[in-house]
């Protein structure tokens, strides 16, 4: 099974401020909503309860300690097709994805969560955003060595993206221990 973080983060590792994100970069909201759609995503509690509601067309798995914490959302758009389960140990999701086959896991923040997923990802699409700014959540670091690197789109800054941004591929080299 492949594990995907999927991140967006500015030259200084900003990723949020104020659980939300910094910027707006209509171009890599499309292409992580190509990236995801029909797909499993794992989230954290905050980065679920800053989108408001599941995101569609995808199963939405929540990653939290709150042991009491429910969703009252209910899909009532019936073109939208998505599942939301809750999970409150990365093993059961592990155990989750195999149990229904799951090819690719995406991680889609935040902080915490990339934080437990880094060390067995097998893959990062990670947008550099071309920026420094303010924010109150940095994304950890991880060994850029045990990846290989491939550049898959660059934007320029125009109407629709606040910012000049690439989007880099980064694969986990198959000589490395997950």
């Amino acid at each position: 099974m492949q594990i995907t973080i999927i991140v967006a983060m500015s030259e200084n590792k900003i990723i949020g401020i104020n659980n939300q994100i910094p910027w707006k970069l209509s171009t890599d909201m499309q292409f992580f909503k190509a990236q995801t759609t029909y797909q499993t995503i794992v989230m954290g509690r905050k980065t679920f309860d800053s989108l408001k509601k599941p995101l569609p067309n995808r199963n939405n798995w929540i990653l939290t300690t709150q042991k009491d914490f429910l969703i009252e959302h209910i899909n009532t758009n019936n073109e939208n097709i998505y599942t939301t389960k809750i999970f409150h140990q990365v093993e059961n999701i592990l155990e989750e994805a195999q149990k229904q086959n799951i090819k690719n896991l995406f991680i889609i923040g935040g902080k915490q969560i990339y934080e437990l997923f880094l060390p067995i990802a097998t893959d990062l699409l990670i947008t550099k955003v071309k920026a420094n700014v303010a924010g109150d959540t940095i994304f950890p670091d991880f060994e850029v060595n045990l990846f290989t690197q491939k550049t898959i789109q660059v934007q320029e800054k125009n109407e629709k993206n606040e910012f000049d941004f690439e989007i880099i591929s980064f694969e986990k080299n198959k000589n490395i221990d997950k």
